[in-house]
């Protein structure tokens, strides 16, 4: 997903979960999450209110900003 256009923290992140709620994803999107993350993980996930697994952000010129394994 790409974030923050035009502003200095511009970048890629993925998944786009990260990014996006967890309660309004479309069927097909459902199943890329759980192609990803196992059932119980996205309850929690849910119960919680966001994404909070492994994810990377990726600035424009291909530097690394983050890697996160969890909250």
């Amino acid at each position: 997903m790409h974030v923050d256009v035009g502003t200095p923290q511009e970048m890629y992140v993925w998944p786009y979960f990260a990014r996006y709620p967890l309660n309004r994803l479309p069927p097909p999107q459902e199943v890329e999450l759980y192609r990803i993350l196992t059932a119980d993980d996205v309850e929690e996930m849910r119960d919680f209110g966001v994404y909070v697994f492994y994810r990377v952000g990726i600035g424009q010129d291909g530097t690394w900003h983050y890697f996160v394994a969890g909250e």
